[in-house]
């Protein structure tokens, strides 16, 4: 071997040492990340236990010997069927790609999905998991980043008709929220977050669809918009936003496309997603009942839990903390005070709230964190070295834009020439049938006519014959 050989040979081996030592750096520091968040949400969760605890502690024992255990049970089976309706929508997305996908499947991917979103900032970590355990358990990455991109639309689109629902039936009750109090001087009205929170989240749907569909719009926030707000320093690198946001445009119409190419199965969707975000929205009210609230189980109490909890899920998604913790418990003890009253002269908000937050938050990330560290299909060495973020979703949906649009566009014009060829075949039965009709007709007139002629005849017939019978015929004759 020369001597230059040798030199390349070596100079070849520090550069694999190196990237050796940069990948182990970029998964050391991967783990650091998600261990600092576990670290954040049980610290601050137990924190936020301990204060309300011991805050109210005779009330909260008083109540805890109480309990009616039945109703505690209803609360966690609510809570598993909420997750098994999830599963199923899950589920259901799959058998779009391939038949070879089994339920429980989906119920690892819900599973997964809970744990990442509880320990990730503003839950932006689960649909980027979800995605690549789709990719383990036999669905290509460009459909897992479909499958989760469809699946926030209609979330999303559900979460606005509760919301709007909320504001139209609530409307009363929301002015009567007392504030937040911070401090002896200082307050925070809550009827401004529940807007904003819900201002949100209409507003980026209706940015998607204005930015998909208008050009002009399109161009005016990707360019005087972003540069207005680079100027005011609210945006430092402009030139990442503008590709971010047209990522999100560009898939949001890929992805409605697909959405109503099938329009049965969206509608399905729509109404699984409605049903788990109702049913989990419910807990609340049955978790009084374990305590002894005052009101009975109707359609108009478990409503009100309802839109009580989607008024919560607005503002605590205003606030980018792991599994909104801390800030979840504080907001639901501010919005369930007046909902529950008053039991035996206590309230039971503080009690309920820490039954609550064990059943819907707590319970279902140790499940969670156990399904992800040990499933045999869940995403180990491809992701750990990656920053699992809202960022790195956005940068999936980049590396795989290219094969969900030509799937989707040819699912698009599938569909459309199916129809075509559906109302082509009816036109023609239509027509078959006209004619048939038409032609059953002519008969029956022909055959009616028929029978006319043959009665006139026969009326004829008769009337000769009496006319002969009259005639006296004689002798002469």
């Amino acid at each position: 071997m020369s001597e230059e050989e040798t030199k390349k040979n070596l100079l070849d081996d520090e550069d694999s040492l190196e990237n050796e030592e940069k990948e182990k750096k970029k998964k050391k520091n991967s783990y650091i990340r998600y261990i600092l968040n576990i670290v954040i949400v049980l610290i601050v969760t137990i924190t936020s236990f301990c204060v309300t605890f011991f805050t109210d502690y005779d009330t909260i024992v008083g109540s805890f010997s109480n309990v009616d255990w039945l109703w505690v049970l209803l609360c966690f089976g609510l809570v598993v069927l909420t997750m098994l309706i999830r599963s199923l929508i899950y589920f259901c997305f799959a058998r779009l790609y391939t038949r070879k996908y089994h339920y429980h499947q989906a119920i690892a991917i819900d599973q997964i999905g809970t744990f990442y979103n509880g320990v990730t900032p503003g839950a932006s970590g689960g649909q980027f998991m979800q995605a690549y355990t789709y990719k383990k358990q036999g669905l290509s990455i460009s459909s897992g980043a479909s499958i989760m991109v469809m699946a926030s639309m209609v979330y999303q689109f559900v979460l606005i008709i509760l919301g709007i629902l909320s504001l139209i039936f609530e409307s009363a009750t929301i002015f009567a929220i007392p504030a937040v109090q911070i401090g002896d001087s200082f307050s925070i009205p809550i009827l401004p977050l529940i807007i904003i929170g819900f201002g949100l989240n209409v507003a980026f749907i209706l940015l998607l669809l204005l930015m998909s569909y208008s050009r002009h719009f399109h161009h005016f926030i990707l360019g005087p918009c972003i540069n207005f707000l680079h100027i005011l320093h609210i945006l430092k690198r402009p030139d990442k936003t503008r590709e971010n946001l047209r990522i999100q445009v560009e898939n949001f119409k890929i992805e409605l496309k697909r959405l109503l190419s099938n329009i049965p199965f969206t509608i399905l969707i729509t109404l699984l997603y409605t049903l788990s975000m109702a049913v989990n929205f419910a807990v609340p009210c049955f978790v009084g009942k374990a305590l002894g609230a005052n009101y009975e189980i109707t359609w108009f109490t478990v409503w009100d839990s309802i839109f009580f909890s989607n008024f919560h899920q607005m503002i605590t998604g205003l606030i980018p903390i792991p599994g909104s913790a801390g800030v979840s418990e504080y907001f639901f003890n501010q919005l369930f005070e007046s909902y529950y009253g008053m039991v035996n002269g206590n309230s039971i908000t503080s009690t309920a709230q820490i039954i609550w937050r064990f059943l819907t938050f707590t319970l279902p990330l140790l499940v969670g964190g156990i399904v992800a560290a040990f499933y045999r299909a869940s995403p180990k060495e491809q992701v750990t070295q990656r920053n699992i973020n809202r960022q790195t979703f956005v940068a999936l949906q980049r590396e795989t834009y290219i094969e969900r649009k030509q799937s989707a566009d040819t699912l698009y014009e599938t569909t459309r020439l199916t129809r075509q060829a559906i109302m082509s075949s009816l036109r023609l039965r239509n027509r078959k049938e006209a004619e048939e009709r038409k032609k059953r007709k002519e008969e029956k007139d022909k055959l009616d006519k028929t029978k006319l002629n043959n009665q006139s005849n026969h009326e004829k017939s008769i009337l000769d014959s009496e006319e002969w019978n009259e005639i006296d015929i004689g002798d002469d004759d």
